[in-house]
């Protein structure tokens, strides 16, 4: 339900962090979605550089329309 409040439109982006360990394995990780993309962080430190190249990489490549 969180993960439906983050995404409303095809113009939004951005992250959903879960932080426990349990959905990276089964029968957790099988529950979400295929097409959502699936890293492993390990610290604050790593997931700092995770949100810097996430937001970096989807600035680069699209054009931010607003409504």
């Amino acid at each position: 339900q969180t993960a439906g409040r983050l995404i409303r439109s095809e113009h939004d982006r951005g992250v959903l962090v879960l932080a426990d360990p349990r959905f990276s394995k089964p029968p957790w990780s099988q529950l979400l979605p295929r097409h959502w993309s699936q890293q492993n962080i390990d610290g604050p430190a790593a997931l700092g550089h995770a949100l810097s190249s996430f937001w970096q990489t989807r600035l680069a490549t699209e054009t931010v329309e607003t409504p």
